[in-house]
C-alpha cells in the first residue's frame, strides 16, 4: 500500500490531505498493523482452538 500511494498519489503533492490519499495512508498502516500483531482471537486458528504460543 505504501508503494501505492507514492505512485498514485505521492506524485501529485506530499501530504494525504493534499493529494486525497487518506485512505491509502489509512489502509497502509491498518495492514502494517495486523501483519506484526497477527490476527490473535479472529484467525481461523483461535476458532478452532488451536492457537499456539
Amino acid at each position: 500500500m505504501a508503494s501505492a500511494y507514492w505512485m498514485a498519489h505521492g506524485t501529485q503533492a506530499l501530504l494525504p490531505i493534499q493529494n486525497m490519499g487518506e485512505l491509502a495512508v489509512l489502509y497502509c498502516f491498518t495492514f502494517l498493523y495486523i501483519s506484526s500483531q497477527g490476527s490473535g482471537i479472529w484467525s481461523v486458528d483461535a476458532a478452532r482452538g488451536q492457537v499456539s504460543r
